[in-house]
């Protein structure tokens, strides 16, 4: 269980891109899955996170 914490955390902390970018991917990602739109969420995330120049897999994972 903490080895796979601690993967996943080495997994994120390794995404490309400066801090900032890595912020507004996952953000956009949490903020698209709170759309009704199931099996666009995804989508919307990664099109959001496109528009604030944000990483696309951390938006593509925060949904």
């Amino acid at each position: 269980m903490v080895r796979s914490i601690r993967r996943a955390i080495q997994w994120l902390w390794h995404q490309e891109g400066n801090p900032g970018q890595r912020a507004r991917g996952l953000a956009a990602g949490v903020f698209c899955g709170c759309f009704p739109f199931f099996g666009l969420q995804t989508l919307l995330g990664v099109a959001l996170a496109s528009v604030v120049r944000g990483n696309h897999l951390l938006a593509a994972a925060g949904t």
